[in-house]
């Protein structure tokens, strides 16, 4: 657990600074392109089941020029 806690959810600069879960990166990076500009119509945190860990994990998927683009802190992918 990133922070001794079984459900701790660290903002950017707590991510930054130390560690965090893969929810932290999925907001960390939906905050960041909301800054951006996109909208919040492009951008859906998403839960999905990991089959290799055996696990939910979060993350990103981003709608832009017609194309679906899913953003994993687990992989360069």
């Amino acid at each position: 657990y990133a922070y001794n806690t079984v459900d701790y959810w660290a903002d950017t600069a707590e991510l930054l600074a130390k560690r965090g879960d893969c929810e932290d990166f999925a907001l960390s990076k939906y905050y960041t392109l909301r800054r951006l500009g996109f909208t919040p119509e492009e951008l859906k945190i998403t839960v999905v089941y990991d089959n290799e860990k055996y696990a939910n994990h979060a993350v990103l998927m981003v709608y832009t020029g017609g194309t679906r683009y899913m953003l994993d802190s687990n992989s360069d992918d």
